[in-house]
């Protein structure tokens, strides 16, 4: 018995645990951006949404190439109007079908498969703007997190500086006016302490929304992740763009859509027929003999308003196929636009980089120290260090703020381009 049991939980922390790995990858530092990425594509309905439209499109493409039900008609006369005559009562029996002008359910497949590509390209675009949201996000958790860490140390060395003001006032090289400065700073770092504290609070909600998990469902603290150095054109981006993007594709799709409604509108021109066959049964009156009578029906419509309705039809597809076009030549110069902006911003980010982390931060950290030093051995200008901590510290987080800046504006730039850097660097290398 005891045994049985022991089996039993065994399997259930087993499959306990099988579930609970995802959410482990998740909950657990350090958070990894690629893992991020994959359960917010695995989880998100927004994308199961898209793919069962897809679905549904693809149903309608092979429905509307379908001929519609036949009709079917059974009648019985059994009145006797006049009892000399010779064929009645009568039983009729009819089957007809409707057909349309050739080429008439084939453009309303292409029309449905066109809808179909239209929704295969919200899958994608809503793929990638997943992508790009999961991106921005973490990298401002990543810069909250840090902005934490730093916002920590600076508490400490102010600490540590009211202490050795204290000590420099006790032995008379000191005023206690610099005490109370330094204790200032420090509940001005507190404040802000608060603030990245609710801030964290309000990007872990979003990330957990983009999970479609709990809103206080716990995140791990998201590591360090930065792409390396590349070189892009301009007119690189842009050719990647205009081929790769899904909201462009969805509106070449909107244009041909409304060019085969336009095909159609013209085949109306033209009748729709009916077939059909009947057969009909007669009882003779005065004899009981039975005749049999068999028909055949072909019937078509008179479309005598063409003028007034079908051309009507064909002017207004063909219009919509013309304003679809237009969007869809301002969408590309709209794309291009961003695309120059981004890599500009991508090229200013990157300066500004390595001016902080060659120039400005190596720079006011020495001049930090050597005024702490001074400032210690009670020789040092409290104001000048003063000014010098809040140089450095500023400069810390600017430098903090730019690396995730740039990381930022990649996903932008892979947002713009319908592709991830991954992939465009791969296209690139393997030509």
């Amino acid at each position: 018995m005891i045994k049985t049991i022991s089996f039993f939980l065994l399997i259930l922390l087993c499959s306990t645990r099988t579930f609970c790995t995802a959410d482990d990858n998740l909950s657990f530092s350090p958070l990894q951006l690629d893992v991020l990425v994959k359960e917010v594509i695995q989880r998100n309905p927004n994308l199961d949404a898209t793919r069962l439209r897809i679905q549904a499109a693809h149903e309608v493409v092979h429905r509307v190439q379908v001929l519609d039900d036949p009709q079917v008609m059974i009648s019985s006369d059994q009145n006797k109007f006049h009892k000399t005559s010779d064929f009645f009562p009568m039983m009729s029996y009819e089957v007809s079908q409707a057909i349309p002008f050739p080429g008439k359910l084939r453009l309303k497949g292409e029309i449905a498969k066109q809808v179909m590509r239209q929704q295969q390209s919200i899958n994608i675009t809503t793929y990638r703007e997943l992508i790009r949201q999961t991106k921005l996000l973490y990298y401002q958790l990543y810069t909250n997190d840090v902005s934490l860490r730093i916002n920590v140390e600076n508490a400490g060395l102010v600490n540590a500086l009211i202490e050795d003001g204290m000590a420099l006032y006790r032995s008379g090289k000191g005023e206690y006016a610099e005490i109370i400065k330094m204790q200032l700073e420090l509940q001005i770092l507190e404040e802000q302490r608060l603030m990245l504290e609710s801030e964290k609070v309000m990007f872990q909600s979003m990330l957990n929304a983009l999970l479609n998990r709990s809103p206080t469902e716990p995140l791990g603290k998201p590591m360090a992740s930065f792409s390396k150095q590349f070189n892009l054109s301009f007119y690189q981006a842009e050719s990647i763009a205009l081929a790769s993007r899904s909201e462009l594709h969805r509106m070449q799709a909107m244009v041909m859509e409304q060019e085969k409604m336009a095909q159609l509108a013209r085949r109306n021109y033209y009748p729709d027929f009916i077939v059909g066959a009947a057969y009909e049964r007669m009882n003779n009156n005065f004899d009981g003999h039975v005749d049999d009578a068999w028909m055949l029906k072909v019937g078509f419509n008179l479309p005598i308003w063409i003028p007034e309705k079908q051309a009507r039809e064909v002017r207004e597809a063909r219009a919509n196929a013309f304003a679809n076009q237009k969007e869809l030549e301002g969408m590309q110069a709209m794309i291009s636009g961003k695309l120059k902006e981004l890599l500009a911003k991508l090229k200013s980010t990157e300066d500004k980089i390595s001016l902080y982390r060659d120039g400005i931060l190596p720079k006011v950290k020495e001049a930090f120290s050597a005024l702490l030093s001074s400032y210690r051995s009670g020789e040092g200008k409290f104001l000048l260090l003063l000014d010098t901590w809040r140089q450095a510290f500023n400069a810390e987080l600017e430098y903090e703020r730019f690396l995730s800046e740039r990381e930022i504006t990649i996903a932008e730039l892979e947002r713009a381009m319908g592709m991830t850097l991954e992939e465009v660097l791969c296209d690139y290398m393997m030509r």
